[in-house]
């Protein structure tokens, strides 16, 4: 049974990390006196604050990983028209990419997509932040370098989002040769028989016609 890597977990924990802060700085700024006494209460108890903030973290990391799903279906309809293909060749290139994860691994591509989620997720919550500490009125400077390092982030999982659409593209295009080998290995002896007497009854039929002619 296969288990979530520490690298994936890092993924969803950074954003959430973020997001969490995003929220402590809305609520210090609009109801700050509820926050100092609900962390005061349970600041007594190490244990409890930590387990708290890391299921916060890992809550709202994954709640940045779903709705950056919803995002992800626009920036397919993009890397389709920019490969000229139609969402249906697009997808099939998804499904065709997804089999060969069964038989096949690749290190570079595994590296590839694990930055571009941390990019997308990280720098999506860099973002909200951002939002919060304008919202806020606070740290002003900090707010910009935080906004600076989201969108360069977001411009980053942009990029890598373009080389696995390309590499997809060029690796599983429509009717390649993984694709008619899957079919073929899908097929019986029988079948594959009767093809075999199909081919050699027209090769007889063209030899024939030629001699005639």
């Amino acid at each position: 049974m296969n288990h979530f890597r520490f690298s994936e977990i890092v993924t969803m924990i950074i954003p959430g990390a973020f997001l969490t802060t995003a929220i402590a700085v809305l609520w210090w700024r609009f109801d700050s006196r509820s926050g100092i006494a609900l962390w005061a209460s349970i600041s007594e108890y190490e244990w409890l604050a930590a387990v708290g903030v890391l299921v916060a973290c890992a809550t709202l990391g994954t709640s940045v990983s779903s709705a950056w799903t919803w995002i992800e279906r626009e920036s397919d309809r993009r890397r389709a028209s920019e490969l000229n293909i139609d969402s249906d060749q697009y997808s099939a290139e998804w499904d065709r990419y997804v089999d060969s994860l069964e038989r096949a691994k690749n290190a570079y591509i595994d590296r590839l997509v694990l930055f571009w989620r941390f990019e997308s997720r990280t720098g999506l919550s860099l973002v909200l932040l951002f939002l919060s500490i304008y919202s806020a009125g606070v740290l002003p400077i900090l707010g910009c370098l935080v906004l600076v390092l989201g969108l360069w982030l977001l411009y980053a999982s942009r990029l890598s989002h373009c080389e696995l659409a390309k590499y997809r593209h060029r690796r599983f295009p429509r009717d390649s040769f993984e694709d008619i080998k899957r079919r073929l290995e899908g097929l019986r002896a029988d079948q594959i028989q009767q093809l075999r007497d199909i081919t050699e009854a027209m090769e007889n039929r063209n030899h024939e016609e030629g001699v005639v002619n």
